[in-house]
């Protein structure tokens, strides 16, 4: 099968004009059956690793944030940051949002200093 021809481009354009709410319900109930499929493909596009090594790696931190130590909710992977060096493109660990926006978990000195010893060994 070979490109679209100008006519079908149009039609197909058309039908997907007044059919938003039908290709919207398609897509949301897609996407909800194949999590763990879009969580694949995300990982290997953005970070190069698999879903598995994806899964080791939260194991080797006991299913917690390698920062703050909360546990991680396993039924929504989208609250588990794959924390990365920007320069190197090296994973250093899974992080939750917070720590993952803020860097410092509850803002403690103890926190902090476990940040500065994570990234120090991490580099």
């Amino acid at each position: 099968m070979g490109r679209r021809t100008e006519k079908e481009v149009a039609w197909h354009k058309e039908w997907a004009a007044k059919n938003k709410e039908r290709i919207r319900a398609y897509r949301k109930g897609w996407n909800e059956k194949n999590k763990s499929l879009i969580k694949s493909k995300t990982l290997l596009k953005r970070y190069g690793i698999t879903i598995e090594v994806f899964n080791e790696l939260i194991a080797s931190q006991n299913g917690a944030c390698a920062l703050c130590d909360k546990v991680f909710d396993l039924n929504n992977p989208k609250l588990i940051h794959i924390d990365h060096c920007h320069d190197t493109g090296k994973i250093r660990g899974a992080l939750c949002s917070v720590c993952n926006t803020t860097k410092v978990g509850s803002n403690t000195i103890e926190t902090a200093k476990k940040l500065l010893d994570y990234l120090t060994k991490n580099r």
